[in-house]
């Protein structure tokens, strides 16, 4: 079989949707489902709302959002 050739953009967008899944898996795997519906692809980035309760010894102030941001740099 041959291999479909990216282009850069394309090549970022599968990496950040192998990323999610990976996440997804992981949080799954780990109990934590509940807080799959917080992980989400937003463009170049997946974007975290933490739930107050994320960590076990911390409150987190509520509306708390995390940016994964992926960039292309071809060398």
């Amino acid at each position: 079989m041959e291999k479909k050739v990216l282009t850069a953009a394309a090549t970022k967008t599968e990496f950040i949707k192998s990323i999610h899944k990976w996440l997804m898996k992981t949080l799954i795997g780990n109990g934590f489902e509940k807080y799959c519906n917080r992980f989400n692809i937003e463009g170049s980035s997946i974007i975290c709302e933490l739930p107050p309760d994320y960590f076990s010894d911390f409150d987190i102030p509520g509306g708390t959002k995390i940016e994964m941001k992926f960039i292309t740099k071809k060398s």
